[in-house]
């Protein structure tokens, strides 16, 4: 019991920590105020919460798909130290939580093939589908078409969710494909803060979906 509670301790203390990093209102006006990548980039890489993670990049060059990449990778890290202070039931939980950035991958991917935009800046945005998920990242970014990548995730969770969409016969909604995906993600969060969590966690979890 004590060991549990000493690690619960340092996981508050981590979160509590990572909070006060967190934008306030105040520096999303700062930032509704800038015209540009550069601007966005400069005033962030002096943040607290995002200047030792933007050290290294030029804010003068910096493509926006490759901020979004470097902001992305940044959750992870931030993931990766709660992640490290938890076990069972959190632990399970904060993980499938976590997919939600898998899962805004997938549907960035699936906009990518419909509007044809297969460049590399924005393939090489998709951060988590291309380092940190257990799907194929190679067969995915190879897809050409919607279809294309729902044959790709065949074997995962997500096929079943999206097989229907392979016998549509006119062209395929990117719209119901979103939903499909996000329907997915939050039904799953559910069922398992009923199976993993009770008494105030539960209610906590409810509040925060």
């Amino acid at each position: 019991m004590a060991l549990s509670i000493l690690k619960y301790s340092q996981v508050n203390t981590k979160a509590r920590a990572l909070f006060s990093k967190l934008l306030t209102q105040s520096d999303y006006g700062e930032l509704l105020g800038k015209s540009s990548v550069r601007e966005v980039a400069a005033y962030l890489k002096k943040h607290a919460g995002y200047g030792a993670f933007l050290s290294e990049i030029n804010e003068n060059t910096i493509h926006r798909a490759e901020l979004e990449q470097e902001l992305k990778a940044s959750l992870y890290v931030d993931f990766i130290k709660l992640n490290r202070f938890l076990g069972g039931a959190a632990k399970e939980l904060l993980k499938a939580a976590f997919l939600r950035f898998e899962v805004e991958d997938l549907k960035m991917l699936f906009r990518i093939v419909y509007t044809g935009e297969g460049n590399e800046i924005l393939k090489n945005s998709l951060i988590f589908l291309k380092t940190y998920s257990k799907l194929n990242f190679e067969k995915l970014s190879a897809s050409k078409d919607i279809s294309g990548v729902i044959e790709a995730l065949r074997g995962s969770e997500y096929y079943k969710v999206l097989s229907p969409f392979l016998n549509v016969s006119n062209r395929q909604s990117l719209f119901d494909i979103e939903v499909s995906l996000d329907l997915h993600y939050f039904m799953k969060i559910l069922m398992l803060k009923e199976k993993l969590l009770s008494g105030a966690d539960r209610k906590s979890v409810i509040k925060t979906f």
